[in-house]
C-alpha cells in the first residue's frame, strides 16, 4: 500500500504527495510500479519539495525523478544495465543478465 502523506503529517506535505501520486499515474506508473519505486516511502520523502515551490511544479519534477528511478531499476537505464525486470516480482533477474 502507498503511504499518501508526510510522516509528520503536514497538510501543505499531503497535497504534494497527493499532486505527485495523480501525475505519476497519468504518466502510467501504477501500483506495483510505483509502490517500488516509493518502497513505502512517501513522495516527499522520496523527493523532498523545494522552498516556495507549488504542488504542480513539484508533481512534475517528482514524477520525473519516479520515472527515472523506475527506468535505471527495471529497464536497464541509458547504460544497458538492467536490474530487475518485474517490479512486483524481486527475485526474478532480466533474462538479458542470466549468463549460461
Amino acid at each position: 500500500m502507498l503511504q499518501t502523506d508526510a510522516g509528520d503529517g503536514d497538510a501543505s506535505r499531503h497535497s504534494f504527495d497527493r499532486r505527485a501520486l495523480e501525475e505519476a499515474r497519468v504518466a502510467g506508473l501504477y501500483g506495483n510500479e510505483l509502490a517500488a519505486v516509493l518502497l513505502g516511502r512517501s513522495p516527499t520523502d522520496l523527493v523532498p519539495p523545494d522552498v516556495d515551490e507549488d504542488p504542480q511544479a513539484y508533481a512534475d519534477r517528482a514524477v520525473r525523478e519516479f520515472l527515472r528511478l523506475y527506468v535505471r531499476c527495471w529497464h536497464g537505464g541509458l547504460n544497458g544495465s538492467a536490474g530487475l525486470r518485474d517490479p512486483s516480482n524481486r527475485t526474478r533477474q532480466s533474462p538479458r543478465n542470466d549468463v549460461r
